[in-house]
């Protein structure tokens, strides 16, 4: 006990998906005292290689502190190089199974959607792309009802314009999901 597996599954899950499965923000990885005695600022880094046919794969996230802004700053490299989080996902494939993962079965929809999302993402850049930027269209599309609820005299026919291209954007990239999901919910089923 206390030797560290659990953390070392966490890195583990964090190289794959490039967010902590534990932790609700990056803020809550870094070691605040590390880098202290060099004089760096605050970090946290995990490094990876993973050995395949084709030959190995590094994979490094490492998360620092600017201490002038005291913002977050997200470094992410595969083999030496610099890419987007879009572009490393699915370096490393990982599902994570954890005690609270029982919750799968008995627990809400949104968890099992969580879940089928995080190992689809590992999979298909389309997916992750997709999921991305269904995301960014329902912000924009809640940010435009806010402001138009600020706005009552706004003519219907306006609201209705607005909002009809934000919904045909939230269409198209949400059936791409479903169809997805419901593609690898086949494939994982009895069948």
């Amino acid at each position: 006990n206390a030797s560290g597996k659990s953390s070392l599954l966490e890195a583990v899950a964090m190289l794959a998906t490039l967010r902590s499965p534990a932790a609700s923000s990056d803020r809550q990885l870094i070691n605040w005292r590390s880098g202290e005695e060099l004089g760096f600022p605050a970090y946290a880094r995990a490094v990876g290689l993973i050995e395949r046919q084709n030959g190995s794969v590094e994979i490094e996230l490492a998360i620092s502190v600017d201490p002038t802004t005291n913002q977050l700053k997200k470094s992410i490299k595969v083999n030496g190089r610099s890419v987007r989080v879009l572009d490393a996902v699915g370096t490393l494939n990982v599902v994570p199974f954890t005690p609270e993962d029982v919750a799968l079965t008995s627990g809400s929809p949104s968890l099992r959607r969580r879940y089928l999302d995080l190992v689809i993402s590992q999979m298909s850049q389309r997916y992750l792309k997709a999921l991305s930027q269904y995301q960014r269209v329902l912000e924009q599309r809640n940010s435009l009802l806010r402001q138009l609820a600020r706005e009552p005299s706004v003519p219907i026919s306006v609201v209705v314009n607005r909002l009809e291209f934000w919904d045909q954007e939230l269409i198209a990239h949400g059936s791409r999901i479903i169809a997805e999901r419901m593609k690898t919910a086949w494939l994982l089923s009895d069948r």
